[in-house]
């Protein structure tokens, strides 16, 4: 279950380790190492020495609630907040601990309280949102019963299968040429999508995780040779993230792509990104990154695919917007520029991308996802070497979702999509409406 663990002890441990009696430093680097049981036995003995130690108090609560010992957790973390109700950072833990106890709205106050009391503690304002929603929506959480089931949680899995149907299939989807697109034909699709992720490694500030992306699609062949419209991606995915302060991070993702498209064109390529996250305000996050990537092609038998191979490059910024008391609705606007160095000059040009993103609980389970990409802009460098004119094209989609957790782990979602992009090579305008129902679960 996600948003279980207590978070940032390590960092209490070492501002108040050097001030405190011997008992309760000894119980705190019990603690530290995750020898729970013997951790308690020292603040215990701190705790009949002096009642009052805020701070033994606070460990008390924790180390009960890492021993499943709800009741003792709560009552050591409400003794605490008796005497000191500023101490924001057990709000969290002391809503967690009454959630464990089935004390769903008790919970749900405290959560909100983490909230609103620790603006500059990006996780804990993630995790209280998360079980603000679930419970607003009426979810009743079953708690954890172990520690030994956190621990899975170092695993992550998405599964999803979805079914379309599209207005307007491209003739060759890897071309992107847009004098193929005017057929006009409709046809259904098929599709299934696989993601898994581990967490093997992860402190206090730094993370790791390793993973796998896969995505295929396949069109129902009412109208054409579906061998061109299979669309195969495998990625396969290693990210670094580190926490620099309190509102400010640094993340790298690395990753190595395989896409087959039908059974005679395929593409492969690896690239990596560099990215800051920056919370500059309660509710603001700013997002800056780079990325660099290198692709190839392949075409059985050989032909001009290989001019494609490009190295792409591209940098952009993302500004979100969480709405007070509920971070799962936001909106995002977004900017990147993009140079895309082909070996063949018809593959040759610079991009400039905008997109816009609003997500927001509806109640009852209900979640609403809109995109919007507005103005992309591709302009080419060179003159194309059929046409004899500078290509450039120019396109806007819009998607809209509607998803619902029909059981737990598993999500059902509708979508549309409107789709167009007008070229002034073809001198014509391409639209297309894309209607979807996807199934997924999560784990």
């Amino acid at each position: 279950m996600k948003g279980i663990t207590t978070i940032f002890v390590a960092l209490l441990i070492g501002q108040v380790a050097f001030a405190s009696p011997i008992d309760f430093s000894k119980g705190t680097l019990a603690f530290s190492a995750g020898e729970f049981e013997k951790a308690l036995s020292f603040f215990q003995k701190t705790y009949q020495e002096d009642a009052n130690n805020i701070d033994n108090l606070y460990f008390l609560g924790l180390t009960h609630l890492r021993l499943n010992q709800f009741s003792k957790s709560s009552y050591y973390l409400r003794e605490l907040l008796l005497k000191k109700p500023e101490f924001s950072r057990a709000y969290f833990d002391y809503g967690l601990s009454l959630l464990r106890e089935k004390k769903h709205s008790t919970a749900l106050s405290w959560f909100k309280k983490a909230y609103a009391n620790n603006p500059k503690d990006s996780e804990i304002a993630r995790m209280a949102t998360e079980w603000i929603t679930r419970l607003e929506a009426g979810e009743k959480p079953t708690p954890i019963e172990s520690r030994e089931e956190e621990k899975i949680q170092k695993w992550s899995l998405r599964a999803a299968t979805s079914a379309y149907y599209d207005s307007n299939v491209t003739l060759d989807p890897d071309s992107e040429n847009l004098t193929g697109f005017q057929n006009n034909q409709d046809d259904i699709m098929g599709s299934a999508a696989l993601d898994v992720k581990y967490l093997f490694y992860n402190t206090e500030k730094t993370k790791m995780h390793v993973g796998y992306s896969g995505y295929q699609s396949f069109y129902g062949n009412l109208f054409f040779d579906m061998n061109r419209f299979n669309y195969g991606r495998h990625r396969a995915i290693v990210s670094y993230q580190r926490k620099l302060s309190d509102n400010f991070q640094f993340r790298l993702p690395l990753d190595f792509m395989f896409v087959s498209l039908g059974k005679s064109k395929y593409m492969y390529g690896g690239g990596g990104e560099a990215a800051f996250d920056l919370a500059w305000k309660k509710n603001w996050l700013t997002t800056f990154a780079g990325k660099i990537k290198r692709d190839e092609f392949i075409a059985i038998p050989s032909n001009a695919a290989q001019v494609r191979d490009a190295v792409r490059t591209s940098f952009g910024i993302d500004q979100y917007y969480f709405f007070p008391g509920n971070r799962n609705r936001y909106l995002k606007g977004g900017y990147e520029f993009e140079m895309n160095l082909a070996t063949g000059a018809d593959w040759d040009y610079r991009a400039h991308k905008t997109n816009f993103t609003f997500n927001t609980p509806l109640g009852a389970g209900f979640n609403f996802l809109g995109v919007a990409n507005i103005g992309v802009l591709r302009k080419f460098n060179h003159r194309d070497s059929i046409f004899s004119v500078k290509r450039g094209d120019f396109s806007v989609t819009g998607m809209g979702s509607l998803s619902k957790e029909i059981i737990p782990h598993l999500t059902a979602s509708l979508s549309y999509t409107y789709a167009m992009t007008r070229s002034n090579i073809a001198r014509f305008t391409y639209k297309r409406h894309i209607a979807g129902f996807t199934l997924a679960t999560r784990f």
